[in-house]
């Protein structure tokens, strides 16, 4: 199978990936870049399961600095889609551009990068964090991008991340608002309905808890967020 490409890269390129399985979507994403005139390189790769491909990040963000070493990359994936010009989000002055998800409390703090869209900038330090995060990808026991991509954090010294605008990060397009440029609209969900089944009846044992109890079951768990 071929790449899907499109537009002329400038200062920034939007990278991304696909498997055969997910062609159609990446041809959707593909023509909704081109609606508003985004240089785009979308790499297709061999099948593989959900988390494998997930794994693959870093090494398509490591294609596309090769392919266009002069530019920023915006990774995103291709069930992103777009509502507007996003070249402001290539416009950081740090190395790497990531959000952050997660919840900071006193017992057991979560936090934890998204690898839904990041910006990487044609800098050493960019080039040393990705390195590192797609080492961790081909040899860790750990099947989660993002736990890789914070051990990768962690792991590499000197470099400067800057924290993307909300409206560019990629949240759930029922949830982002009107104001969002870029979001997100899960096809892993809508190709495993099991999955979604899951999600709906654990969150309603919560509810059930919680009516019972008088405590929300996170809080329960972990503690009360402060």
């Amino acid at each position: 199978m071929t790449d899907i490409r499109a537009g002329s890269p400038g200062s920034y390129v939007v990278s991304g990936f696909f498997t055969p399985n997910y062609r159609p979507l990446a041809e959707s994403f593909s023509a909704n870049l081109s609606a508003y005139d985004i240089p785009h390189h979308l790499y297709s790769i061999e099948s593989k399961d959900w988390h494998g491909a997930t794994l693959v990040k870093p090494a398509c963000v490591a294609w596309a600095r090769r392919d266009y070493p002069d530019a920023t990359i915006i990774s995103m994936d291709v069930d992103c889609r777009v509502r507007g010009p996003i070249a402001a989000a290539a416009a950081i002055t740090a190395d790497v551009g990531i959000t952050f998800s997660g919840r900071v409390r006193e017992r057991r703090p979560l936090l934890y990068p998204s690898t839904r869209v990041t910006v990487w900038r044609s800098t050493d330090n960019a080039a040393k964090l990705l390195g590192q995060w797609d080492a961790l990808c081909k040899t860790s026991k750990v099947r989660n991008d993002e736990i890789l991509l914070m051990q990768a954090i962690l792991d590499t010294h000197g470099i400067a991340i800057e924290k993307l605008f909300w409206i560019y990060c990629g949240f759930e397009a029922s949830d982002a608002g009107k104001d969002a440029v870029i979001v997100h609209e899960s096809a892993h969900a809508k190709v495993l309905p099991k999955q979604r089944l899951k999600k709906a009846f654990r969150a309603m044992r919560h509810r059930i808890f919680a009516q019972i109890t008088g405590k929300a079951y996170q809080d329960w768990k972990y503690g009360p967020r402060p």
